[in-house]
């Protein structure tokens, strides 16, 4: 087969065999993933998600919230999150900005960017931290496990938010982040109470109590999901 540049082409030979186990590899992906590819769903657009789609009133900020819970297993979950990291890659090229356009939240994120694996979703997620903050798109990513993220990730997270942990072998693979701060912030880490958290920001670390969030947080039944979902999309329409 050949792949066209702009440059003219370049050839790459494949053997019958290579050839077969593409194609029986292709149709399994097809057959196992068409909901996810073909089906009835929502079409994915970050114009809407963000509200930039016209739907919002005048004056007010989009809320979307995605739930993967509905999806089969895990490989469903990563396949399905790397088409949206995709997408978000595409929607910064086409709108860069140097002011903020809007801030996504990506909770346990250490299964996105592991330190020893190659999911799906760490290629785009990388892609998103080096390019983010150029297009004005701010990347949140919450974790209970902070020294399972990939190391070289963390040199893109310029901003950290740390609470309580108690176990050595997590605060001995977090050392590197705290070798720059002020303050021994490893040291402080077991003893913090719920709530309790450290700002880190270059050298400079700031203590603070976070307040109860806006919205309380709360397990929903997967019926009650579909339907605030139906309902959304209703009010979007």
């Amino acid at each position: 087969f050949c792949v066209s540049l702009r440059s003219g082409r370049q050839h790459f030979g494949l053997d019958a065999n290579q050839l077969h186990r593409m194609v029986q590899d292709l149709e399994t992906f097809r057959l196992s993933q068409s909901g996810l590819l073909d089906g009835p769903g929502e079409p994915l657009s970050i114009d809407a998600l963000f509200g930039y789609d016209g739907s919002v009133v005048s004056g007010k900020t989009r809320l979307s919230v995605l739930s993967t819970k509905g999806l089969r297993h895990a490989g469903e979950a990563s396949f399905w999150l790397a088409q949206f990291l995709l997408q978000l890659g595409r929607w910064m090229n086409r709108r860069p900005s140097e002011k903020l356009q809007g801030v996504v939240f990506f909770d346990e994120a250490d299964i996105y960017l592991p330190a020893m694996s190659q999911p799906a979703t760490k290629a785009p997620m990388e892609n998103l931290l080096r390019r983010a903050r150029a297009a004005g798109l701010g990347i949140v990513l919450g974790t209970q496990s902070p020294g399972d993220l990939d190391y070289k990730c963390r040199d893109n997270i310029k901003t950290w938010m740390v609470g309580r942990i108690r176990e050595m072998r997590a605060l001995e693979k977090l050392r590197p982040l705290f070798s720059g701060s002020r303050v021994d912030v490893a040291s402080k880490l077991p003893s913090r109470e719920a709530g309790q958290f450290f700002l880190l920001s270059g050298a400079e670390v700031t203590g603070f109590l976070a307040e109860l969030p806006v919205l309380p947080p709360e397990q929903l039944s997967e019926g009650l999901l579909v339907e605030l979902a139906r309902q959304g999309a209703q009010g979007a329409s």
